[in-house]
């Protein structure tokens, strides 16, 4: 009964305990026949429309397709791949559009930043990223950045760490980040690290594990992004890596296992693999000095920050359907 509540929420129970084992480079704890049976349910999930809805035969939902097709990403298997029908996804991205630019997560449903973000991962997986429904779709993301440096769900609403993620990720793959004011943006993400060491979401808000990627993985994506520019090319992460790492390992491991938002908080599966996968990404640097962590040889370091899923699972699957336009 306690997990009733995830029955709406299938594609992102499936995405956020397989990216929690790949963090931790333990998928190999799944036989071969329960990753069967989780393909076979999640290819159920697959509607008329080719997107995925959240549970059975649910209207076709953005949020739940992106989750979706990362959690496909990550059980790594053809057949389940060849049931993502790229023109159906790209009608239902279609159908998603108010405006140029603006997607709304499902019919009559809310737009903001997941939803655009979710279309340009979807799309660039999927290998049709040049498609023309994304046209104009930075200009309005772009919009959203407020006076502060961060991004806010729409514009005029304040900066939120997701949000940003949102923003910096989705700019990154069109490749125009160097579009948004990133000098604000920089300052505004240090100072969302708290004196926990962890991260907070809002200025002035309380510190939570789950922005452990939110708000650290964009400092992977800068990184990346100055890394290619002359005028200013730093190669390491601009935030306390060791307060990080000491705040998900000694404040948020639960004694039962699993990770938590912050101590006094039960642990969860979104607060466990979003932890994971900022503890993973924060050993991405030159300094392998100053990890705290000790286990850092279990942990997959090799993940994409704006994807989030590692690497080789993200390559390997666009190669496919790049080989089947």
């Amino acid at each position: 009964p306690q997990f009733t509540h995830f029955e709406t929420q299938k594609p992102w129970v499936l995405y956020w305990n397989l990216n929690g084992l790949a963090a931790l480079q333990n998928e190999d704890l799944l036989p071969p026949n329960i990753k069967k049976l989780l393909s076979d349910h999640l290819a159920c999930l697959i509607q008329d429309s080719g997107a995925f809805g959240g549970s059975g035969k649910m209207e076709p939902h953005l949020l739940s397709s992106y989750a979706g097709v990362l959690a496909a990403v990550l059980l790594d298997r053809e057949e389940l791949w060849a049931k993502l029908d790229r023109e159906k996804f790209k009608g239902f991205l279609k159908d998603m559009l108010i405006e140029p630019g603006k997607f709304v997560v499902n019919r009559h449903g809310e737009h903001d930043l997941r939803a655009n973000f979710a279309a340009i991962v979807i799309g660039d997986i999927l290998g049709f990223l040049d498609d023309p429904i994304f046209e104009n779709v930075a200009e309005q993301i772009l919009k959203c950045q407020t006076y502060e440096g961060g991004f806010g769900p729409i514009p005029n609403v304040e900066a939120h760490g997701g949000f940003t993620f949102c923003a910096i990720g989705a700019l990154s793959l069109l490749k125009c980040l160097e579009k948004a004011n990133v000098e604000k943006l920089t300052r505004w993400i240090v100072e969302k690290q708290t004196e926990f060491g962890g991260f907070c979401g809002r200025t002035g808000k309380l510190v939570d594990s789950c922005y452990s990627f939110w708000q650290a993985a964009n400092f992977n994506i800068l990184r990346d992004y100055f890394a290619n520019r002359e005028d200013h090319r730093i190669s390491n992460l601009l935030y306390d890596i060791d307060g990080l790492q000491r705040y998900i390992l000694v404040a948020c491991q639960s004694p039962k296992g699993g990770l938590r938002d912050k101590p006094g908080k039960p642990e969860d599966i979104y607060h466990s693999m979003y932890s994971l996968l900022g503890l993973s990404l924060s050993f991405s640097h030159e300094e392998p000095q100053r990890n705290f962590a000790v286990f850092e040889g279990e942990l997959n370091t090799e993940l994409h920050p704006v994807i989030s899923v590692p690497v080789e699972k993200y390559l390997k699957a666009k190669a496919y359907f790049a080989n089947k336009k």
